[in-house]
Formats: structure tokens, sequence, C-alpha cells
């Protein structure tokens, strides 16, 4: 967190990163997507996009949650991969660390608008939660709660996934 410039994001491939997330610069310096995409690759960009239901309609916030912003979620994914961003981490905002599965109608709503990969995050608590996002057509799934609070691994997560058909990143 806290890229605020380019020379922030240099220190952290420096330091050995593949790539840097920026979510609440998104909103301010829509310019500095461009920058480190320009400089470091577009596949090196993430923005983060961290979503509240209020009144039944998704509002985006920055600043931890703090900041509610003005623009609506498809005009907001519009502009940073129009900026440059090379892939989108969404996240529900009070379903972090609930582990009760993921907002599936917020990814498929999010993979119709987002031409660039979609990673979920914010909901995973067990395996078949990573299996419903997958079918909601992401390309990724962010799950820290369910390696953390449970007897879970990354290989016992794969194989499930695979056991379904999901194909799956060699690393």
């Amino acid at each position: 967190g806290g890229i605020r410039n380019v020379e922030d994001a240099a220190q952290l491939f420096e330091a050995g990163a593949d790539k840097v997330l920026i979510n609440s610069a998104a909103y301010s310096s829509p310019r500095l997507i461009t920058e480190i995409s320009e400089h470091y690759g577009r596949q090196a960009i993430i923005v983060g996009i961290d979503v509240r239901k209020e009144d039944g309609e998704y509002v985006l916030y920055s600043n931890c949650g703090r900041n509610k912003e003005t623009v609506s979620l498809e005009d907001h994914i519009s502009r940073v991969v129009s900026a440059g961003a090379g892939e989108i981490l969404l996240q529900r905002i009070e379903f972090d660390g609930v582990m009760q599965g993921y907002d599936l109608d917020l990814l498929q709503r999010a993979v119709q608008l987002s031409p660039v990969p979609l990673i979920a995050a914010a909901g995973a608590g067990h395996f078949l939660h990573l299996k419903e996002a997958f079918d909601a057509g992401v390309d990724g799934a962010a799950c820290g709660s369910l390696f953390n609070f449970g007897d879970n691994n990354p290989l016992r997560a794969k194989a499930f996934l695979k056991n379904y058909g999901i194909p799956l990143k060699r690393v």
C-alpha cells in the first residue's frame, strides 16, 4: 500500500516485486497507472477496487474503505484499463475475513466489464468458494483467511480445482 508515485513502485520492483497494486491513487492520480505501465509494462500494474453494497448498489471506496468515491464500477474499470492497468483485484469490503464466499453477482458483473484479468478477493472460506469464483469467470482468486484459519494449504486448493478442470498456472 501507499504507492503514490513511480519512485515508490520502483523501490518495490528493485526489491524483487513482479507486480505492484494501487488502489487509492487510481482515483486521484490515474496518470500514475500509465506511468508505471509505460515504464514496467502493463502486466506489472494491478489496480485494487474496494466495493461495498449500499442500498442495493455497489459503491467504490478508497483509503482502506474510509473514503466513498463518486465514480461507478463500470466507469472506474474503464478508466483504469484505459490508463494501463494489467489486472484488477476486486474486493467486497464487508466480505473480507468472514469466509462466507465471494460476492458472485459482483464478480460476474465485473467479469463482463473487464477486458483484463480479474482477481476475486474477500470471502473464501473453503475450496468450493474458489470454484464458484472461477465458475463466475474470474482469472484468479485471492484467499488469506482460507489458509490462515483452517487446515488448508495451496497444494490442496490446487488439487481441488484441478479435479474440476479449472486451469491452473504452473509456478
